[in-house]
């Protein structure tokens, strides 16, 4: 899987820049866009600026139609993103584009996903993989009840290995 960096094309065209840094990831948070799974981070970078924020909350985003990875923000040094209430200063946010509540996300969504989940568990082992509903301060059906069914299953597979 190729990722794509687009890190210096998001500082760009936001307004002001992520200064502010992760001191320890305790958690690596699963998204869905809810919204067509075509969009990609320039998609999410918009609709995040529009709503008040300084730049795109997630440090990951996979588009959903075709799997591919877009690296967003910094990840080592972590910044802190804005995906998960009180507790985006430690996790960081991986989305991936489309509505998992109405339907299963395809294979390669699913892969791009993984590969993002593989290499970021390998540099933080101890952080606990999640769906955002599963976050303590969220109110959400976030990724949605297709993506998190996949998510627990993918968890369960990487407990046995």
């Amino acid at each position: 899987m190729i990722w794509k960096t687009v890190i210096e094309e998001v500082n760009a065209l936001s307004p002001k820049p992520r200064k502010a840094r992760i001191m320890a990831v305790d958690y690596l948070v699963v998204h869905h866009s809810v919204t067509p799974p075509t969009y990609d981070w320039e998609h999410l970078l918009d609709i995040h600026i529009n709503k008040g924020y300084r730049s795109i909350g997630y440090h990951f985003v996979v588009r959903g139609s075709d799997g591919q990875v877009y690296k967003c923000l910094p990840v080592s040094p972590a910044v802190v993103g804005a995906h998960a209430k009180s507790q985006n200063s430690v996790s960081l946010g991986v989305c991936v584009t489309g509505n998992y509540e109405l339907g299963p996300p395809n294979n390669d969504a699913l892969a791009g996903l993984w590969s993002v989940l593989k290499e970021l568990h390998k540099a933080y082992p101890k952080a606990k993989i999640l769906g955002h509903r599963e976050m303590t301060h969220s109110r959400t059906a976030c990724p949605g009840r297709y993506l998190q069914a996949a998510l627990e299953k993918w968890r369960s597979n990487l407990k046995g290995s």
